[in-house]
C-alpha cells in the first residue's frame, strides 16, 4: 500500500520533470518550431522580416532551451538565422548574456557567443567559452566552417581578448 501511495505520488512528478527543461516544456518546443516554419521571409538576402523577429521575440527562452533532439532532423539554419534577428536587439543581448549557461544546443551556443562577442558585449564567461571552443576540434571546426574567412580574424581576436571589469559588466 505505501509503495502505491509513494508511486502516485512521484511518478507525475517524475514525468513532469522529463518533460521540462528550465521551465520550458515540450509541447513549447514543438509549437515554437512550428512557428519558426510559418514566419515570414524576408527578400534581398534577409531569411525573416522584421515583423518576423519581432513575433520570435517572447520565445527567446524557448529557443535557448532547444537542443540537438529537439531540432533533430530539422535544418538548425532557420533557427541560425533566428538568432542573428534576435541578436540585434540589445534586451536581447542581456538577456542571452545572463542565461548562456542555458542555451542547450552546441552549435546555437557557439553562434550566439560569437554574436555577442561581435557585438562587444560577450561576458568574461562567454569569452572563455569561445576560447576554450577554439582548443575542440569539432567546435572549432564548425565554428571554421560557419565564419570562413573570418575564422583567423575570430581566433586573432579572441587571442587578444582582455576579460573586462565587473563595473563594465553592470554598465558603469
Amino acid at each position: 500500500m505505501k509503495i502505491i501511495i509513494w508511486a502516485s505520488l512521484v511518478i507525475p512528478f517524475c514525468l513532469g520533470a522529463c518533460q521540462m527543461q528550465g521551465g520550458i516544456s515540450l509541447k513549447q518546443k514543438r509549437n515554437f518550431i512550428d512557428l519558426v516554419k510559418e514566419l515570414p521571409a524576408g527578400s534581398g538576402g534577409e531569411i525573416y522580416t522584421a515583423d518576423a523577429i519581432t513575433q520570435a521575440n517572447p520565445y527567446l527562452p524557448v529557443l535557448l532551451a532547444l537542443d540537438d533532439v529537439d531540432v533533430g532532423m530539422e535544418d538548425i539554419y532557420p533557427f541560425i538565422a533566428l538568432s542573428r534577428g534576435l541578436c540585434d536587439q540589445a534586451q536581447n543581448r542581456d538577456y542571452v548574456i545572463r542565461n548562456f549557461s542555458e542555451i542547450r544546443h552546441p552549435v546555437l551556443k557557439l553562434v550566439w557567443g560569437v554574436m555577442l562577442f561581435d557585438a562587444g558585449s560577450a561576458s568574461p564567461g562567454i569569452v572563455q567559452f569561445l576560447k576554450n571552443s577554439l582548443k575542440s576540434k569539432k567546435q572549432s571546426q564548425i565554428l571554421s566552417e560557419a565564419l570562413g574567412d573570418d575564422f583567423s580574424d575570430l581566433q586573432k581576436r579572441l587571442g587578444a581578448e582582455r576579460p573586462r571589469s565587473a563595473k563594465r559588466l553592470i554598465g558603469y
